[in-house]
């Protein structure tokens, strides 16, 4: 595997992760729209992160079993779905179920490590392992810093959007580079 496939593997990892975290800094403004308080609204990412503790332990066993790659896309395709919800949610609960849904399906990033170390040899795992840690920092960071950019300008449902289209993407990639 080249250096330039790792850094692919680890974009779509960051990507996947950063799903998530959009929510942080865009939480008041999302209350707001759905005229509910900001109490409630926590339990929007609490629950999300829940739930992919929830998938990490029913579905990531499942890469034993099924192919990593045919899971990652599926868990992908998934994201992509549940960021569409969430983008065009008319009530609030109608986002917190699909927020929930997505945090269970945001394993992909626990799956690729997994798979792209059955492709390396022994000697670059380490090099490999930082690289995708790196990839879900980055992803973290990125979505809080760009969500707030985002929403602040076009709206909290165009951070959803965004990131609905990216996943599709992330989706085709990994479609294409994986074998």
């Amino acid at each position: 595997m080249s250096d330039g496939s790792l850094l692919l593997y680890a974009a779509a990892s960051s990507i996947t992760v950063a799903n998530a975290y959009y929510i942080h800094p865009i939480i008041a403004t999302i209350a707001d729209q759905f005229g509910i308080s900001h109490a409630m609204i926590g339990i929007v990412p609490s629950l999300n992160q829940i739930a992919l503790a929830v998938g990490i332990f029913l579905l990531l066993p499942l890469g034993d079993r099924f192919s990593n790659r045919s899971l990652v896309l599926l868990f992908s395709a998934c994201q992509v779905v549940t960021l569409l919800v969430m983008a065009v949610s008319p009530v609030f609960w109608t986002f917190f179920v699909a927020s929930t849904v997505m945090g269970f399906f945001t394993i992909a990033p626990y799956l690729i490590p997994a798979y792209v170390s059955k492709r390396i040899p022994l000697s670059r795992l380490g090099h490999s392992t930082a690289i995708l840690t790196a990839g879900v920092l980055f992803g973290v960071l990125f979505a809080r810093a760009g969500a707030g950019v985002v929403s602040e300008y076009l709206g909290w449902r165009v951070v959803y959007l965004i990131g609905a289209a990216l996943m599709f993407l992330v989706t085709i990639l990994l479609s294409i580079i994986m074998e």
